[in-house]
């Protein structure tokens, strides 16, 4: 019985030299240069450098989801917790949230308490890698009328001193990917030539309303640095939380300001709870007056909306307040960004 074939060869053993000596050491070694080609995988080039890959960034609200975007540009992957439309004072903590902060290697939060219930989540499944960028940038806070020694977490809605959160934003980047840490300084510094530039805008914008008619009225009290930046009077339905309740002399507070003072910019905000935008209505409706528009406060708007970036969000509420306020057109150009 025949066990094997010999007319069947392995292709990856090189053939039994039958001629001369030199003839066959040269066969041989085509041989073994051949079986090497074709016989399995070359080894790995020990020199190539394996891709690195990029750092996962979670942000807390649209605001710093959009603006870290920018300064994150391609070399870092930016996730944003909250959606459209959604109040960060109110936020309820989606099951997954806990695992998205723990995975990320860096958690960008306001602070000054605007993340409220997440901010616990955040303090026990991200102790080591999330940065409270109010705190960090030492920013100065503005106090509360409702609530005693409470901060003012909107800080937000002046762009000059939000530049100091994009000064920090840059540096937590580069802290979390130091290969590319000059890339990251390099954008916050560019974004932030076009905040100052959209702080000269607004400023220039409210410059022929006399003081005394810079008086306003919103569902909440989120644009008190917005106010004091650009030299308005700001009052709310409620404090800087939207999770108050109105009380009655909170509503005739405001009754009083349209009726025996003359105010006639009463806006709704996108973000707050129906009820507290009823009360800006009804209280507009009993005065015979028109509401002045709808602002952005705690959420940016949809992408291609006028509140569809941050830049977009502030240059659209200077425009409806300023219309607002002179009815007439607005210093602001609301373009594409």
């Amino acid at each position: 019985m025949t066990l094997i074939n010999q007319n069947k060869r392995n292709p990856c053993l090189p053939r039994r030299s039958t001629g001369p000596l030199r003839r066959g050491l040269t066969a041989l070694g085509l041989a073994l240069t051949a079986a090497l080609a074709g016989c399995g995988d070359a080894p790995a080039d020990p020199t190539a450098a394996t891709p690195r890959p990029r750092p996962t960034v979670v942000a807390t609200t649209t605001v710093l989801h959009d603006v870290t975007r920018q300064v994150a540009g391609q070399d870092a992957k930016v996730v944003g917790l909250m959606r459209v439309g959604e109040d960060p004072h109110v936020y309820e903590v989606r099951p997954q949230d806990a695992k998205t902060l723990a995975g990320a290697d860096l958690v960008l939060a306001n602070g000054l308490h605007l993340e409220a219930t997440l901010g616990r989540v955040i303090d026990q499944v991200a102790p080591h890698t999330h940065v409270e960028l109010a705190e960090t940038a030492g920013i100065e806070p503005l106090g509360s009328d409702t609530y005693a020694g409470a901060p003012d977490p909107h800080i937000w809605m002046d762009p000059l001193l939000f530049t100091r959160v994009v000064t920090q934003i840059g540096e937590s980047l580069a802290s979390a990917d130091p290969v590319h840490a000059q890339a990251y300084r390099d954008r916050a510094t560019e974004y932030n030539a076009r905040l100052t530039t959209l702080h000269d805008e607004i400023t220039a914008a409210f410059a022929a309303i006399p003081a005394g008619q810079r008086v306003i009225i919103t569902s909440h009290d989120a644009f008190n640095y917005y106010a004091k930046a650009y030299g308005l009077t700001v009052h709310g339905v409620v404090g800087i939380s939207t999770d108050a309740q109105p009380t009655g002399q909170q509503v005739e507070a405001l009754r009083s300001l349209v009726r025996d003072q003359g105010v006639r910019a009463l806006f709704v905000e996108t973000s707050t709870s129906p009820t507290l935008n009823n009360i800006v209505e009804k209280v507009a409706a009993e005065a015979g007056i028109a509401i002045g528009g709808t602002l952005y406060s705690d959420s940016l708007g949809d992408r291609g909306t006028p509140g569809g970036t941050y830049l977009k969000m502030l240059r659209h509420n200077t425009a409806v307040i300023v219309a607002a306020l002179t009815a007439g057109e607005s210093g602001v150009v609301e373009r594409a960004e």
